[in-house]
């Protein structure tokens, strides 16, 4: 199966991406680190949303941002040890961008 090249937009932006440009020596092993920490911070705060909804009767409102911006950041560490494997490929580049964007505005 041969790749092809493709000729119109979208570019892949000169520049590097927030972060640089990721390398498998160095990113995967950060990046795996980081996926779990911010899974065990999801499941600890989803776990916690949880029991105050039901035992508490209340809703703590910045709980759902954490928990949503935990998601977010294990999607992101997640493309980051995917653009290791594969650091040309545009589709790959702008999502794992518009992600790291996603996690700074929340």
């Amino acid at each position: 199966m041969e790749q092809q090249m493709q000729h119109g937009p979208p570019y892949i932006p000169p520049g590097a991406p927030i972060g640089g440009l990721p390398s498998g020596k160095v990113d995967t092993p950060i990046s795996a680190v980081f996926l779990v920490i911010y899974l065990l911070g999801g499941l600890t705060h989803t776990f916690i949303y949880s029991h105050n909804r039901t035992s508490l009767k209340t809703r703590f409102g910045p709980s759902r941002f954490i928990i949503l911006f935990c998601i977010i950041r294990i999607v992101t560490m997640s493309l980051r040890i995917a653009q290791t494997k594969d650091a040309l490929s545009i589709s790959l580049f702008i999502t794992a961008r518009v992600f790291t964007t996603a996690g700074v505005l929340l």
